[in-house]
């Protein structure tokens, strides 16, 4: 992987992580605010997304060096 492509995905993923927090801001002003129950399930969707995400791709990347796909 070159630096231009990872320099990339660490762009983009912040740019994500930034897009997710404005809305997550917008909808606490623009309502009620959330219980602390809703934010803790935000959270944890969140992180659970993203553990999922990174398994899957390494799971992908395994199984491809492997030989497993062919």
């Amino acid at each position: 992987m070159t630096r231009g492509t990872l320099f990339l995905i660490v762009v983009l993923a912040a740019a994500c992580a930034g897009a997710l927090g404005w809305a997550a801001y917008q909808l606490y002003l623009a309502s009620d605010s959330m219980s602390v129950h809703g934010w803790l399930a935000l959270g944890l969707g969140s992180l659970g997304v993203a553990l999922l995400t990174g398994g899957l791709m390494r799971l992908l990347f395994l199984s491809s060096r492997g030989g497993w796909d062919q």
